[in-house]
């Protein structure tokens, strides 16, 4: 059951990874123009992801029920 907090792995897939790696590679072609800007932009920055990878991620929402649903 998740809980907020909680730190759990999440496994890219291959959409996942296409996104991240285009949004990465969007900041690291356009880092000139951001720089620049110094407008407070949040930039997706890193190395390239892929399908398969596993990150952990922060649970910061729950929705649904909040306790086990049983069957």
């Amino acid at each position: 059951m998740p809980v907020i907090s909680h730190t759990v792995p999440f496994l890219l897939d291959s959409s996942d990874g296409h996104a991240i790696t285009q949004w990465r590679t969007d900041a690291r072609d356009n880092m000139p123009e951001h720089r620049s800007g110094a407008d407070g932009t949040h930039l997706q920055v890193g190395h390239d992801v892929s399908a398969g990878e596993v990150f952990a991620m922060i649970v910061t929402r729950v929705s649904g029920p909040t306790k086990p649903v049983q069957q």
